[in-house]
């Protein structure tokens, strides 16, 4: 399973509540992060995901996938030290 696919994984958990608190704004921010992977179901599901949310849930769950893409990024970069 590459890194995109686990990100959509994330992301599904999120959406249905499996083993995780159901939480849509995570369940946007994952898929999110999948989709700039490359994986183009997650670019489908983000899209019908963020038809659930109010204005205000996208720009939070836009806020958290650049949250989680920032960390993401800083913690490849240390690794490569």
């Amino acid at each position: 399973m590459g890194i995109a696919e686990a990100q959509s994984q994330i992301g599904s958990f999120y959406y249905f509540g499996k083993g995780v608190i159901q939480d849509y704004i995570e369940a946007y921010a994952w898929t999110s992060l999948s989709s700039v992977n490359g994986d183009e179901t997650s670019k489908k599901n983000r899209d019908l995901i963020a038809k659930e949310l109010s204005p205000e849930g996208l720009e939070k769950g836009q806020a958290r996938a650049k949250e989680l893409y920032d960390q993401i990024n800083k913690e490849i970069e240390n690794k490569s030290r």
